[in-house]
């Protein structure tokens, strides 16, 4: 779960600053670059950077395996301990209730995806001469050289491209049959616009965006802005592939016409979407040729993105941090048995609530019978100027954390370690270990 909401508040900042750019960028920017500004925002809610670390165990109350005189004031059930376990008890049921979501989501998409696939993967493909030579004419205007079939048929309700390691094109017959040549040229190059951007593959990598984060509005936002700006690149690609004169006026006005028969009005993909967004388009082609590329912008907002992603927060070591390690580092004393050494690094009040000869017995009685310590995590850590202690509240600056670690003996183990400040220096107060 840890991962999964890094992952969803990340993604969220990659979605507002690309939206934020479309928005200052629109008219100077291509469609192109708004695409891939996009896809790289799909990539940032999908490129994990830690492992879940909370619990996931069961709901027994642990029980105190070392406690000595030093210890009776460590907070066990302190306030970092209590909201540890607040969220530990609520983790199982929020996995629950997200897998409960992904595998919904997944299932209408995967299932979607298959009934669209099996009304045309076995279908007959075309063999009008006319169709295919214009098909391969528009191919050869993009550069795609990879085999496409047609398919025909008057069952097909707007143009679109099936399948992306065999793609098809699929054509709705009335319109072959009433079309121009350059409408049907506008519209090829369209549709092999999508082949040549991979854009049913990437299609495929924003239904995994919205699987795994179905819970978060972003996502679909995300998913509703790539289609925009993945029908707009198209566009601009077919607008582009076309070298006479008055290319960008004759392709707007193909848009219109097919806007006008009911037939090919708002469809699920390719051509017919919104009116609102078809006028977007047309105003967008009547300006393709006075937009140059923007390679350097690009490609520098693609390396912000990827920092959101890769790149761990950056910030000024805080006392908890040097707290918490300096607790790390006299933790690792322990794992190497040097007992007496962690007495002697410890607090002065410490010292004077044990003495190094109980401290050093107590934990060959109970911390090394667990053996060689495999993994350690920090779970929580809290910094607080007072702890309960057997005569009253106890003053001063104290940091608590939780950790969550596994010995060769014993796979699950919460260790609470408290810190105290010291002349500048933070020194072991408290310390339990329980088995979860």
């Amino acid at each position: 779960m840890t991962t999964l909401i890094d992952l969803t508040l990340r993604g969220t900042l990659a979605v507002a600053l690309v939206f934020a750019l479309s928005l200052m960028l629109r008219r100077s920017s291509r469609s192109g670059a708004l695409r891939l500004w996009w896809l790289v925002a799909a990539l940032v809610f999908l490129c994990p950077l830690r492992t879940p670390h909370l619990g996931l165990w069961g709901g027994d109350t642990p029980t105190e395996m070392a406690s000595t005189s030093a210890l009776r004031y460590a907070p066990a059930e302190s306030v970092a301990s209590q909201a540890s376990r607040v969220v530990q008890k609520a983790v199982p049921v929020l996995q629950i209730v997200w897998l409960a979501g992904f595998l919904v989501s997944c299932g209408l998409v995967v299932g979607r995806s298959a009934v669209f696939l099996s009304a045309w993967r076995r279908h007959r493909l075309c063999t009008d001469s006319r169709l295919l030579d214009l098909l391969e004419e528009c191919k050869a205007s993009l550069g795609i050289t990879i085999p496409i079939g047609l398919i025909v048929d008057e069952k097909i309700p707007a143009p679109a491209v099936l399948g992306w390691l065999r793609p098809r094109l699929l054509l709705p017959a009335v319109f072959t049959r009433e079309a121009s040549e350059d409408s049907l040229r506008h519209v090829l190059r369209h549709e092999l616009a999508h082949i040549r951007a991979a854009d049913i593959a990437a299609g495929w990598l924003f239904a995994l965006v919205r699987c795994l984060h179905w819970f978060n509005p972003a996502a679909y936002f995300l998913h509703r802005e790539w289609i925009r700006s993945r029908e707009e690149a198209a566009d601009e690609a077919a607008v582009q592939a076309d070298d006479r004169a008055g290319a960008s006026r004759a392709y707007g006005e193909t848009l219109l016409g097919m806007a006008a028969e009911t037939s090919f009005a708002p469809n699920l993909a390719g051509i017919g979407e919104s009116f609102r967004h078809l006028r977007r388009r047309i105003d967008r082609i009547m300006k393709t040729q006075h937009r140059k590329p923007r390679m350097l912008l690009t490609a520098l907002v693609a390396v912000i993105l990827g920092g959101i992603a890769t790149l761990q927060p950056g910030h000024a070591e805080s006392p908890k941090d040097q707290a918490v390690a300096a607790m790390e580092s006299w933790l690792g004393g322990i794992d190497a048995g040097k007992y007496p050494e962690s007495w002697q690094a410890a607090s002065a009040d410490f010292q004077k609530a044990v003495t190094e000869t109980q401290w050093v017995e107590a934990l060959k009685a109970v911390r090394a019978p667990l053996g060689e310590l495999k993994e350690r995590k920090l779970a929580s850590a809290l910094q607080q100027t007072e702890v309960p202690g057997p005569k009253g509240t106890i003053k001063g600056n104290f940091v608590i954390a939780q950790f969550e670690s596994s010995f060769e003996n014993l796979k699950f183990a919460l260790e609470t370690v408290t810190f105290v400040e010291e002349g500048g220096t933070w020194k072991a107060s408290g310390y339990y270990i329980k088995p979860r």
